[in-house]
Protein backbone atom coordinates (compact mmCIF):
# COMPACT_ATOMS: atom_id res chain seq x y z
CA UNK A 1 0.00 0.00 0.00
CA UNK A 2 1.42 3.66 -0.75
CA UNK A 3 0.17 6.48 1.05
CA UNK A 4 0.89 9.95 -0.21
CA UNK A 5 -0.02 12.98 2.44
CA UNK A 6 0.17 16.53 1.91
CA UNK A 7 -0.60 19.44 4.54
CA UNK A 8 -2.39 22.61 3.71
CA UNK A 9 -3.30 25.52 5.62
CA UNK A 10 -6.91 25.33 6.70
CA UNK A 11 -8.53 28.91 8.29
CA UNK A 12 -11.69 28.56 9.74
CA UNK A 13 -13.49 31.18 7.25
CA UNK A 14 -12.41 28.53 4.30
CA UNK A 15 -13.78 25.22 6.72
CA UNK A 16 -16.49 27.28 8.91
CA UNK A 17 -15.07 25.47 12.15
CA UNK A 18 -14.31 27.16 14.34
CA UNK A 19 -10.60 26.46 15.38
CA UNK A 20 -9.38 24.76 12.12
CA UNK A 21 -5.79 25.58 10.90
CA UNK A 22 -4.82 22.48 9.01
CA UNK A 23 -6.28 20.56 6.27
CA UNK A 24 -4.48 16.97 6.14
CA UNK A 25 -5.09 14.76 2.18
CA UNK A 26 -4.00 11.05 2.63
CA UNK A 27 -3.77 9.67 -0.62
CA UNK A 28 -3.30 5.56 -0.89
CA UNK A 29 -3.66 3.14 -3.09
CA UNK A 30 -2.68 -0.50 -2.66
CA UNK A 31 -2.04 -3.56 -5.36
CA UNK A 32 -3.71 -6.56 -5.28
CA UNK A 33 -2.17 -9.63 -4.27
CA UNK A 34 -4.16 -12.23 -6.64
CA UNK A 35 -4.43 -9.72 -9.91
CA UNK A 36 -1.37 -7.28 -9.49
CA UNK A 37 -3.57 -4.63 -10.71
CA UNK A 38 -3.67 -1.60 -8.54
CA UNK A 39 -6.79 -0.19 -7.18
CA UNK A 40 -7.72 3.10 -7.73
CA UNK A 41 -6.87 5.60 -5.28
CA UNK A 42 -9.20 6.62 -2.02
CA UNK A 43 -8.13 10.05 -0.72
CA UNK A 44 -9.27 10.94 3.37
CA UNK A 45 -9.32 14.67 4.64
CA UNK A 46 -8.72 15.44 7.64
CA UNK A 47 -9.51 18.46 9.38
CA UNK A 48 -6.58 19.86 12.62
CA UNK A 49 -6.45 22.86 14.75
CA UNK A 50 -2.75 22.49 15.07
CA UNK A 51 -0.52 24.69 12.60
CA UNK A 52 0.51 22.61 9.17
CA UNK A 53 4.19 22.84 10.85
CA UNK A 54 3.38 21.52 14.12
CA UNK A 55 4.33 17.54 12.40
CA UNK A 56 6.08 15.87 9.60
CA UNK A 57 4.21 15.07 7.15
CA UNK A 58 4.55 11.23 8.94
CA UNK A 59 3.65 12.64 12.15
CA UNK A 60 0.26 13.89 10.73
CA UNK A 61 0.04 10.24 8.68
CA UNK A 62 0.25 8.24 12.01
CA UNK A 63 -2.01 10.33 13.90
CA UNK A 64 -4.64 10.35 10.81
CA UNK A 65 -4.58 6.58 10.80
CA UNK A 66 -4.48 6.09 14.67
CA UNK A 67 -7.66 8.12 14.53
CA UNK A 68 -9.60 6.01 11.67
CA UNK A 69 -8.52 3.15 13.38
CA UNK A 70 -9.34 3.95 17.18
CA UNK A 71 -13.29 4.90 15.11
CA UNK A 72 -13.19 1.48 13.41
CA UNK A 73 -12.21 -0.41 16.93
CA UNK A 74 -14.43 1.66 19.65
CA UNK A 75 -17.62 2.61 17.65
CA UNK A 76 -17.83 0.80 14.56
CA UNK A 77 -16.90 -2.38 15.18
CA UNK A 78 -19.58 -2.11 18.59
CA UNK A 79 -22.13 -1.42 15.62
CA UNK A 80 -21.49 -3.35 12.95
CA UNK A 81 -20.49 -6.88 14.47
CA UNK A 82 -23.15 -6.35 17.66
CA UNK A 83 -26.03 -4.74 15.53
CA UNK A 84 -25.59 -5.77 12.05
CA UNK A 85 -25.34 -2.25 11.20
CA UNK A 86 -23.63 -2.67 7.48
CA UNK A 87 -26.28 -5.52 6.71
CA UNK A 88 -28.75 -2.24 6.19
CA UNK A 89 -29.04 -2.15 2.48
CA UNK A 90 -31.36 0.92 1.77
CA UNK A 91 -30.49 3.71 -0.13
CA UNK A 92 -32.97 5.89 1.99
CA UNK A 93 -31.31 8.90 3.82
CA UNK A 94 -33.95 8.92 6.22
CA UNK A 95 -34.00 5.59 6.73
CA UNK A 96 -30.51 4.79 7.28
CA UNK A 97 -30.27 8.14 9.69
CA UNK A 98 -33.37 6.45 11.78
CA UNK A 99 -31.85 2.86 11.85
CA UNK A 100 -28.34 4.74 12.95
CA UNK A 101 -30.32 6.45 15.98
CA UNK A 102 -31.93 3.56 17.01
CA UNK A 103 -28.66 1.55 16.85
CA UNK A 104 -27.07 4.57 19.30
CA UNK A 105 -29.78 4.66 21.64
CA UNK A 106 -30.01 0.98 21.97
CA UNK A 107 -25.86 0.88 22.82
CA UNK A 108 -26.36 4.15 25.28
CA UNK A 109 -28.76 2.12 26.95
CA UNK A 110 -26.86 -1.26 26.88
CA UNK A 111 -23.75 1.08 28.27
CA UNK A 112 -25.78 2.91 31.25
CA UNK A 113 -27.83 0.11 32.45
CA UNK A 114 -25.30 -2.75 32.43
CA UNK A 115 -21.82 -0.94 31.89
CA UNK A 116 -19.51 -4.11 32.84
CA UNK A 117 -21.14 -6.73 30.24
CA UNK A 118 -20.66 -6.62 26.64
CA UNK A 119 -23.29 -5.80 24.28
CA UNK A 120 -23.63 -9.17 22.93
CA UNK A 121 -23.82 -10.65 26.51
CA UNK A 122 -26.38 -8.20 26.96
CA UNK A 123 -28.38 -9.08 23.53
CA UNK A 124 -27.80 -12.51 24.29
CA UNK A 125 -29.75 -11.92 27.97
CA UNK A 126 -32.32 -9.73 26.91
CA UNK A 127 -33.51 -12.18 23.84
CA UNK A 128 -33.95 -14.68 26.93
CA UNK A 129 -35.79 -12.32 29.63
CA UNK A 130 -38.09 -10.29 27.35
CA UNK A 131 -39.95 -8.47 30.65
CA UNK A 132 -36.38 -7.03 31.15
CA UNK A 133 -35.86 -5.53 27.70
CA UNK A 134 -39.51 -3.95 27.82
CA UNK A 135 -38.64 -2.83 31.83
CA UNK A 136 -35.22 -1.59 30.12
CA UNK A 137 -37.06 0.42 27.52
CA UNK A 138 -39.69 1.88 30.02
CA UNK A 139 -37.79 3.08 32.77
CA UNK A 140 -35.83 5.95 33.53
CA UNK A 141 -32.80 4.84 35.07
CA UNK A 142 -33.12 0.86 34.15
CA UNK A 143 -30.14 -1.53 35.60
CA UNK A 144 -29.57 -4.88 34.64
CA UNK A 145 -27.76 -7.33 36.72
CA UNK A 146 -26.57 -9.66 34.52
CA UNK A 147 -24.90 -12.54 35.93
CA UNK A 148 -21.71 -13.95 34.59
CA UNK A 149 -21.76 -17.00 32.69
CA UNK A 150 -21.21 -18.42 29.64
CA UNK A 151 -24.23 -16.73 26.55
CA UNK A 152 -25.24 -20.27 26.16
CA UNK A 153 -26.68 -20.66 29.79
CA UNK A 154 -29.37 -17.93 29.00
CA UNK A 155 -30.88 -20.33 26.29
CA UNK A 156 -30.76 -23.31 28.62
CA UNK A 157 -32.21 -21.71 31.36
CA UNK A 158 -35.01 -20.50 29.32
CA UNK A 159 -35.53 -23.51 27.60
CA UNK A 160 -35.67 -25.12 30.94
CA UNK A 161 -38.14 -22.97 32.39
CA UNK A 162 -40.52 -23.58 29.30
CA UNK A 163 -40.28 -27.00 29.12
CA UNK A 164 -42.98 -29.05 31.48
CA UNK A 165 -40.64 -31.69 33.19
CA UNK A 166 -42.31 -35.01 35.07
CA UNK A 167 -40.76 -35.12 37.93
CA UNK A 168 -41.74 -39.11 38.32
CA UNK A 169 -40.56 -40.22 35.35
CA UNK A 170 -41.95 -43.59 34.46
CA UNK A 171 -39.62 -46.42 33.54
CA UNK A 172 -40.33 -48.65 30.64
CA UNK A 173 -41.68 -52.13 31.75
CA UNK A 174 -38.78 -54.62 31.29
CA UNK A 175 -39.12 -57.89 29.06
Amino acid sequence: MTRQVAIYPFTPWESGLQSSQSLVVVTSSSIRNKTGVTSPPETQYCVSSESPSSRTPLQWLALELGHWRGVEARNHNRRDVSLNEDRIRSKNVNICASLALLCGSALFMCASAAPHNSVPEIRQYLAANPRKAVSLATHSKPQLLIPHAKPKRYLQTTLEETLEVDPHPRRPACA
